[in-house]
């Protein structure tokens, strides 16, 4: 299991647990006429009721069960600085 971090443009914080965690890319990060989209950079997490939820704006932390974090996506106008 994994845990989900997400900290909001407005700073608020919220953690969630998913099984799984994936990233699609925002149009700036996708190559021209690759299948680009205007839909913005997420983060989608599958919550327990088996439903895929997006996170969207803000950062995300991806940690494992250990608590490490394994990987960091900066999704938006991120008030958190890169280390």
């Amino acid at each position: 299991m994994l845990t989900v971090k997400h900290i909001r443009l407005s700073g608020e914080e919220a953690l969630y647990e998913t099984p799984t965690a994936r990233y699609t890319p925002g149009p700036d990060e996708q190559k021209a006429g690759a299948g680009s989209t205007n839909d913005p950079a997420t983060v989608w997490i599958t919550k327990r009721d088996g439903f895929d939820f997006p996170l969207t704006g803000g950062t995300v932390f991806v940690m494992n069960e250990a608590g490490k974090t394994v990987a960091r996506y900066d999704i938006g106008a991120s008030m958190v600085p890169v280390a």
